[in-house]
C-alpha cells in the first residue's frame, strides 16, 4: 500500500515573496494526499473478504495509519493561513511606507527638518509625524502635513495609499500639476490644499472621488474647463445633502 507523506519543509522560512510559492506546494501535495488515499480506500472496499469485520477491522487500521498525514495536513493548512496573515500585513504596511516614502522625495525644501529626520524606515509609518493609521488595520488613514513650509511636487504613489480619508497639505509650497492617481484614493472624505502653488489643469480622475465631503483647493492657480465642471459637481453633491 502506498504510504503517502505531507512535505511540510517547504513551509520552515516563508515571507512576503514566497508565500504564493508555498501556497501553489500546499494545494499539489493537498490534492496529491486525497488522490492516493481515495485510491487506497476503493482497493480496500474492491477486496472481496468473507469475513465483514475483518474487511471492517483493514479499513480502521489504514484510517490509523493516515492520522500523522491528517494532523499534518491541517497543521500545514494552519501555518499557512497564520503565514498569509502575516505577509499581508507586512506587504499592506510596505505598501504605505513606499507611497510616504515617495512623497518625501519629491519635496525638495524642508524647513523644519521634519520628515528628514523623522520619516525613516527605522520606526513604523504609524509613528511618524502628521501620519495617523488605523486601530485595527494599522494602515495609513489621515495625513496632515499644513502649514510647513514644504516645497515640492505631489508624488503619485501617493495614490497607493488605499485607505486614506483625509489629506491636508495646505499652506505650503506644492507646485506642479496634481497626479492623476489621487483618483485611486476611494475613501478619501477630506482633501484640503489650500495656499500651495500648485498649477495646471485638475485631473479629470477627482470626480470619481464619490466619498470626497469637503474640498478646498482655494489660492492655487488650478485652470481648465474639469476645473469648473468638478466644483459645480461638488457643490451639487453639497446641496443635495
Amino acid at each position: 500500500m502506498h504510504i503517502w507523506k505531507l512535505n511540510v519543509g517547504s513551509l520552515g522560512h516563508l515571507s512576503s515573496m514566497n508565500v504564493w510559492r508555498a501556497i501553489f506546494f500546499f494545494c499539489f501535495d493537498s490534492a496529491l494526499l486525497l488522490y492516493t488515499m481515495a485510491q487506497d480506500i476503493l482497493k480496500i472496499a474492491s477486496t472481496r473478504f468473507y469475513n465483514i469485520s475483518l474487511n471492517l477491522a483493514i479499513l480502521i487500521k489504514y484510517t490509523m495509519a493516515k492520522i500523522y498525514d491528517i494532523c499534518a495536513f491541517i497543521l500545514t493548512l494552519g501555518v499557512l493561513c497564520i503565514s498569509c496573515c502575516i505577509s499581508s500585513k507586512h506587504w499592506n504596511e510596505f505598501s504605505d511606507q513606499s507611497a510616504l516614502l515617495s512623497l518625501k522625495e519629491s519635496i525638495t525644501e524642508d524647513p523644519n527638518g521634519i520628515l528628514t529626520h523623522n520619516w525613516t524606515t527605522n520606526t513604523s509609518v504609524c509613528n511618524w509625524f502628521g501620519v495617523y493609521c488605523g486601530v485595527r488595520h494599522r494602515r495609513v488613514t489621515a495625513l496632515g502635513l499644513g502649514g510647513m513650509g514644504l516645497v515640492g511636487m505631489m508624488a503619485p504613489e501617493i495614490g497607493n495609499l488605499s485607505f486614506l480619508s483625509f489629506l491636508n497639505i495646505s499652506d505650503n509650497k506644492f507646485h506642479g500639476s496634481l497626479p492623476f492617481e489621487l483618483g485611486h484614493l476611494h475613501r478619501l472624505k477630506v482633501m484640503n490644499m489650500r495656499a500651495n502653488d500648485i498649477s495646471g489643469e485638475i485631473p479629470s480622475s477627482l470626480g470619481m472621488l464619490q466619498g470626497l465631503q469637503h474640498l478646498d483647493v482655494g489660492h492655487n492657480s488650478l485652470t481648465g474647463k474639469d476645473f469648473h465642471f468638478m466644483i459645480c459637481e461638488f457643490l451639487k453633491k453639497q446641496l443635495s445633502n
